[in-house]
């Protein structure tokens, strides 16, 4: 059981490709549980990583090494978004807005 979030990170191409590298270099395998697409072959293109139902928790080594590298990022060259279980842990990071990443609240009835 536990906490979990929900995170989705897009981020450009040659973004992504300096911040596996930084990983790699860290022996940080915090990729290896995530879903990568990419929506081209060109270096136009951008990549997306996104967990689900993980448990992102800052004082986990690997999360705290994928926010930090994160951070060393161009504002502009990523978008990061995480929500969590409760209602309005939501942590938005880089510039969601012109990677299309938003937040979609809605009341449900079970």
């Amino acid at each position: 059981m536990g906490y979990h979030s929900e995170i989705v990170c897009v981020m450009q191409n040659n973004a992504f490709q300096e911040f596996k590298s930084c990983l790699d270099i860290l022996e940080c395998n915090i990729l290896d549980e995530a879903s990568l697409e990419t929506d081209g072959d060109n270096d136009d293109c951008e990549v997306t990583i996104t967990y689900e139902q993980i448990k992102w928790y800052d004082t986990y080594e690997d999360v705290d090494i994928f926010n930090k590298t994160l951070q060393t990022l161009n504002d502009l060259s990523y978008g990061f978004l995480r929500l969590g279980e409760d209602v309005g842990d939501v942590e938005m990071l880089g510039d969601t807005y012109r990677y299309g990443l938003y937040v979609d609240q809605r009341i449900s009835r079970m």
